[in-house]
């Protein structure tokens, strides 16, 4: 090959950009995705509940809360209108949340937990805490507690930044 096919065939080939160097393994996003799939996974492993993380977490608020709206439910445990009255509905399903109409607003529902939701969230909560305990093995005692508090941290201000409660 001569010189000049030599310069011209590099002319051809793209200059490397900033783009050739990204490893996925480093984005914050991704790691994030793929520590929720180990929780989930953690959480599924110790559950003798059938619940997923969210049906957990749905119940989870409303011990705490008390009855909900649909809305406010969804919104305390950060999911959409039509993820919410899925989740709700299967959770009413199984018998584990009572479903009411608003009696100033038909159009809006009331959320309530059961005698049997209360007593399948109590197994969650084991199965939550053994998760936990799986997921923060790596990590020391104070290393635990950093991890926790930036995570609420990000979680805090999306939600200021949506405008949601905690």
């Amino acid at each position: 090959m001569t010189s000049t096919q030599i310069r011209e065939q590099r002319s051809t080939e793209p200059e490397p950009g900033p783009e050739d160097d990204y490893d996925l393994h480093s984005n914050i996003g991704y790691l994030l995705r793929r520590a929720h799939q180990c929780g989930s996974a953690a959480f599924q492993h110790a559950d003798d509940t059938g619940l997923s993380v969210i049906q957990f977490a749905t119940l989870a608020s409303l011990v705490r809360s008390g009855p909900d709206s649909q809305n406010s439910l969804g919104r305390s445990v950060g999911s959409d209108a039509a993820t919410t009255k899925g989740i709700v509905q299967r959770l009413h399903k199984r018998g584990l949340v009572d479903i009411h109409a608003d009696p100033t607003d038909r159009r809006m529902k009331t959320i309530e937990i059961t005698d049997e939701g209360r007593a399948v969230y109590a197994r969650g909560v084991r199965a939550s805490r053994e998760s936990s305990e799986v997921i923060l093995a790596p990590f020391s005692p104070g290393e635990r507690t950093i991890l926790v508090e930036m995570l609420q941290r990000i979680v805090a201000t999306e939600e200021r930044h949506l405008g949601h409660r905690q």
